[in-house]
């Protein structure tokens, strides 16, 4: 069996473990507390978040100039929101470029460069989080490990943008892992995603790269008012501060959205501040079916639609 296959059993037979160890009755029971009424704001959240993002990437296609319709693009990425929702690590969301008219190349470009601003921004406010919550429950900041880890993944992330370097990097796989029939292919591929990257002004990705923040920071709003919703005291500083190391573990390829994976890390960051794992797993559940499956459904229909214009 192929690992890519594997992976993403690893997080649901986490997932499978912590609702049987948790009993899926206590989890019932937690989610019970709904107040309806912060339904509204969340809905409000839920459309800026889409609107944010894919005018991002609305925003970076036009650096690579092959710009859209604000339209066109709202629609593409709620295709591609569900095509990442259904795959492990939201590879799926790449498979969004197939609906662009237009160079294919500049499209993924595109793509790859928004998925860079996501993970170096969430490294950014994951380090933040790490030494302020160490100070917290330790008493002590860990100043040193915080700023080297980041550093060093953020040099990391910025390392993509240089050819030689990564050419260097990604060499080892080249030779040693990569099939045989997929070599030209591949070298075809990364000479001309240079070429693309090449040519765009890196002062293009100062908006793109605020919004980002931006972004995040509604994601994380309308988590706290999911765990209002659902009754849970707790503060928005403390979901500010796990979050971004939560949305970073959903990233993980092991796991389909999310599940097992984000429930682990809530009940650790629950259990920290008093609360029972049953509360973590409601909330974990609560903020996916209410944020991403709703996203989620929108993208079932923009996929459908789109996907019947280009067949015809």
């Amino acid at each position: 069996m192929k690992l890519k296959k594997i992976l993403p059993v690893i997080g649901i037979a986490i997932f499978v473990y912590i609702v049987h160890d948790v009993g899926i009755r206590n989890i019932i029971s937690a989610i019970k507390p709904v107040k309806p009424l912060l339904l509204v704001p969340m809905t409000i959240l839920l459309i800026l978040i889409a609107l944010l993002k894919s005018y991002k990437w609305g925003i970076l296609l036009k650096a690579m100039k092959t710009g859209k319709p604000f339209g066109c693009v709202l629609k593409v990425w709620f295709a591609g929101f569900f095509l990442g929702l259904v795959t492990p690590g939201k590879i799926g969301d790449f498979f969004k470029v197939a609906y662009l008219k237009g160079r294919l190349m500049k499209s993924l470009t595109s793509v790859i460069l928004d998925r860079i601003l996501d993970i170096i921004s969430l490294v950014i406010l994951c380090g933040l989080s790490f030494l302020i919550l160490s100070s917290r429950f330790s008493g002590m900041p860990q100043y040193g490990t915080v700023i080297i880890a980041s550093a060093a993944l953020i040099v990391l992330g910025l390392l993509i943008f240089d050819r030689r370097i990564m050419r260097t990097l990604l060499k080892p796989l080249y030779k040693f892992l990569l099939p045989k029939k997929h070599k030209k292919s591949f070298k075809a591929k990364f000479n001309e995603f240079y070429n693309e990257l090449s040519a765009l002004e890196k002062k293009r990705l100062i908006v793109p790269a605020l919004l980002t923040v931006f972004s995040w920071y509604a994601c994380f709003s309308f988590s706290y008012a999911v765990a209002v919703c659902l009754g849970l005291e707790i503060s928005l500083g403390y979901i500010f501060l796990i979050m971004p190391v939560i949305t970073l573990v959903e990233m993980l390829p092991i796991s389909v959205s999310g599940l097992g994976t984000r429930d682990a890390a809530l009940i650790f960051f629950f259990s920290a501040i008093g609360f029972r794992k049953e509360q973590a797993v409601a909330f974990s559940l609560a903020n996916l079916v209410l944020g991403a499956w709703i996203l989620g459904i929108a993208g079932i229909f923009s996929y459908m639609r789109i996907s019947k214009i280009k067949s015809r």
